[in-house]
């Protein structure tokens, strides 16, 4: 077989299991192709001989016939995952040399079950970014061309969207807190999933923001994207946000069947100025959606362009809980501002009243109308200690109306206020 890095993981596993290739030979392919495209800017670490090795394991493995699907398939890695004995810096200078001595669950499970990988990959960061042109290895570039000029593959999961698109690797790991998964796909023509929070574990990859952070495949098909994602997914005790619930077999899921289910089409992002090309390929995609039986709804969604801004707030406010905003220790800047609109310090709150905000928040009808889907990712309840002495403290809590959560109620926030002991 010629071309073997351009096979899809569904075309590898079957031919692997039918013995027309090796897996050696497919990563040996890959590692070929790796090499001949330094200028995309991938592969920022390369493991060559970890790939061979696993590689003849897993073929191995499959002549014994215990080979799950993702056996001897080669895949790169972000270099968000922490992996063991090798660089695992976040595309910053500040983690250069870092070799962590454990691996993180997701790119274990991988290797646990049989994958092979052929590197880490670039990305932006400390995953900051949605370009890919704040890495410390230098910017990572989309192998699709218009002209001369070098083109984003997006960010921050922009090198495992390049290689993906340029056939470096069959399918590569990312990681998604506001898009950094869906976004450098859709630039790529590749495959990206955000699977919802908890079904991957998060534990060994290095954070941006813990409560929003998720990783996920990124493939070049559906079919491979759910193979991967079986494969990545599955409770973890050492994530205490992971979700103990069975994995299914997400491959035997794509029927094709749409048939009565019902396709929101958002109204509010048909902008003024769209180009007619793109208005012809959104007006392609309702057509093949409705030719096999998809239900079309229009939807009226208030205000899109604050969800960005929000998105901004809820990452900082993550970042200062954290510890990781450097304003997060002054109580009047970092885990109070961030909200803009909702909660702020002052008079009404050192008082220890429970309160609303009177301000209308400009987003207020669009977290409303998406409550029940941002909610799915929502950052835990921030909290603030202040020392009132005599031994007495009080802790502010901000929390929606129900007291669970970030500005999920119509855009409000409560303050609560509560003394505790020391």
């Amino acid at each position: 077989m010629s071309d073997l890095n351009k096979l899809t993981i569904a075309e590898a596993r079957d031919a692997l299991k039918k013995g027309d290739v090796t897996s050696v030979e497919l990563t040996q392919a890959c590692l070929t192709a790796i090499d001949g495209a330094d200028a995309l800017g991938a592969f920022v670490h390369k493991t060559p001989e970890i790939a061979l090795e696993r590689a003849a394991t897993a073929d191995e493995r499959i002549k014994s016939g215990d080979a799950p699907a993702m056996c001897g398939i080669p895949v790169g890695i972000k270099d968000l995952f922490c992996t063991k004995g090798v660089a695992s810096q976040a595309a910053s200078n500040i983690l250069e040399g870092f070799k962590p001595e454990y691996e993180s669950t997701v790119s274990g499970k991988l290797a646990d079950a049989g994958a092979v990988m052929l590197g880490k990959l670039n990305m932006d960061e400390f995953a900051m970014g949605s370009s890919n042109e704040t890495s410390a290895y230098g910017n990572a570039v989309n192998p699709w061309k218009v002209d001369d000029r070098n083109l984003t593959p997006g960010g921050s999961s922009g090198g495992s969207a390049s290689a993906v698109a340029a056939d470096l690797c069959l399918a590569a790991t990312g990681t998604d807190t506001g898009g950094s998964i869906r976004q450098p796909a859709a630039l790529t023509g590749t495959v990206g999933i955000k699977p919802t929070y908890g079904r991957c574990s998060r534990w060994g990859i290095i954070a941006f923001a813990s409560s929003l952070d998720q990783a996920g495949p990124m493939t070049k098909t559906v079919r491979d994207a759910a193979i991967m994602l079986e494969a990545m997914s599955g409770h973890d005790e050492k994530d205490s946000t992971s979700a103990d619930l069975a994995v299914p077999n997400f491959e035997a899921m794509l029927t094709g069947d749409i048939r009565g289910k019902v396709i929101g089409i958002p109204r509010e992002y048909r902008v003024d100025g769209m180009s007619d090309e793109i208005e012809a390929l959104w007006q392609t995609g309702r057509k093949m959606l409705e030719a096999v039986g998809g239900l079309l709804r229009r939807l009226l969604q208030p205000r899109p362009p604050c969800a960005r801004a929000d998105q901004a707030r809820l990452r900082r406010g993550v970042r200062a809980r954290s510890g990781c905003d450097p304003d997060a220790s002054d109580p009047r800047r970092g885990l109070w501002s961030w909200v803009h609109g909702g909660c702020r310090p002052g008079r009404d709150v050192s008082s220890g009243r429970v309160h609303r905000d009177r301000e209308p928040r400009r987003s207020a009808g669009y977290l409303g109308a998406c409550r029940a889907r941002q909610a799915g990712t929502a950052a835990r309840t921030a909290t603030h200690r202040q020392t009132l002495g005599r031994g007495r403290s009080a802790e502010y809590r901000l929390c929606a109306g129900t007291g669970r959560g970030f500005c999920f109620q119509a855009g409000k926030m409560v303050v609560e206020r509560r003394d505790v002991s020391p």
